[in-house]
């Protein structure tokens, strides 16, 4: 595990703020990946669960599994650490190393695919499972663009698909393989039953 170091809070979310300006209109999710998230959050047998998509940018996550899981009555609200988030009414500006209040206990599910912008990975996982419900699920989005050799300016946490794991010891790890270009995988994180 590499974490980049920045001089200063403010020079983190400077960085990434200008990161996610500049690729507003890119979509790092993949349909079929967030079709197995989907299935995933199906899964939970919850009904009108409430989720948090974290770093989305555009939203384009958000929107579709508001979309996909509408038969559920899906809550899903969205991240994002610049004002870009203000370009989609279910995304608020916020950094998803922060938790609020309310979200303690009562998340269904996390999903993101940018963990990678994490600057204190582990307590940002600490973070997250405080706010998973007794039953919910985290799940995170890991590749081989992840890894040390995949990074760019505002990628400040590398890590392998095992120190993704290694993260989340104190709970239930499952991973799932996908299909695709760079080797996507999920990391399912959830409350030992």
């Amino acid at each position: 595990m590499r974490l980049r170091s920045y001089p200063s809070y403010d020079d983190y979310k400077e960085i990434q703020s200008q990161f996610s300006v500049r690729k507003r209109r890119k979509v790092w999710a993949q349909k079929h990946i967030l079709d197995e998230v989907a299935s995933q959050i199906r899964s939970l047998k919850i009904q009108s669960p409430f989720g948090i998509c974290h770093g989305v940018r555009n939203g384009f996550e958000v929107s579709y599994l508001q979309k996909h899981l509408s038969d559920i009555d899906v809550n899903v609200i969205g991240t994002e650490i610049s004002e870009v988030s203000e370009e989609n009414s279910l995304t608020i500006q916020w950094d998803f190393h922060d938790v609020k209040p309310e979200w303690i206990g009562k998340v269904d599910f996390i999903y993101l695919n940018s963990f990678d912008h994490s600057y204190k990975p582990q307590e940002c996982m600490n973070s997250w499972m405080s706010c998973i419900s007794p039953n919910g699920i985290c799940i995170l989005e890991w590749s081989d663009l992840h890894d040390a050799a995949g990074t760019g300016e505002a990628d400040c946490f590398r890590a392998s698909l095992d120190e993704y794991k290694s993260l989340a010891n104190q709970f239930h790890v499952e991973d799932i393989a996908m299909d695709g270009k760079h080797i996507p995988h999920l990391v399912l994180i959830s409350r030992p039953k």
